[in-house]
């Protein structure tokens, strides 16, 4: 009679792909940590979470969030764009106060910028849907947020979910505190110019491989 059991350097436990342990068996492998970037107008937050941005994608990683770069004419900002981290894709989303592109009927304002209701759902929309990530990147939390409830809500309960590696959040100095009184375990990183972009840019990374947790 033939032999019918196989070879037996074929016969070898089965390892299940870690997505598929994932799937069987959820758990929140995620260290949800969260990093606040502030630092006054004009000190490079936008710019060092692009770079972070590049430098997290390379390497595959789960990248996704909203960034807010500005438009600059001959050194002046004339716009401020809202670009989707995992796309690319960027739309207008806000305008100076006072300006022949501000809506007549604009309900989304701060002091100097006037907001584009519907760039505003549409980055809303992109939180919504923005986890589970490795790097999740919210540029930025401002006075729209805590103190209009407006603008990226959304992030409040994406930001609450911890369901991300690294969640680096964009802030003003002079709202870190109402930051922090929700968000007590955050760590703070400051930058005063964009000549600080480097070793923070290392050091961010350093907590996105886990080096630093």
């Amino acid at each position: 009679m033939a032999n019918n059991s196989a070879p037996e350097q074929l016969i070898k436990p089965f390892s299940y792909p870690a997505v598929f342990i994932d799937i069987i068996n959820p758990v929140n492998h995620y260290q949800g940590k969260l990093l606040l970037l502030s630092g006054p107008s004009g000190s490079g937050k936008t710019s060092l979470c692009l770079q972070v941005i590049q430098s997290a994608q390379g390497p595959g990683l789960q990248v996704s969030g909203v960034v807010s770069p500005g438009l600059f004419v001959k050194g002046y900002k004339k716009a401020i764009m809202v670009q989707a981290v995992h796309s690319g894709e960027t739309r207008l989303l806000a305008t100076p106060i006072n300006t022949a592109q501000e809506p007549d009927n604009a309900s989304l304002r701060t002091p100097a910028w006037s907001f584009d209701p519907t760039a505003v759902a549409w980055g809303n929309q992109i939180l919504t849907s923005a986890l589970p990530a490795d790097l999740f990147i919210i540029d930025e939390l401002g006075p729209l947020e805590w103190l209009q409830n407006s603008g990226w809500t959304e992030a409040f309960p994406a930001i609450d979910s911890r369901q991300y590696q690294l969640c680096l959040l964009v802030t003003r100095p002079e709202l870190l505190e109402i930051a922090l009184s929700r968000w007590p375990d955050a760590s703070v990183l400051s930058i005063a110019s964009p000549q600080d972009a480097p070793s923070l840019h290392d050091l961010i990374m350093s907590y996105l491989s886990g080096e630093d947790a």
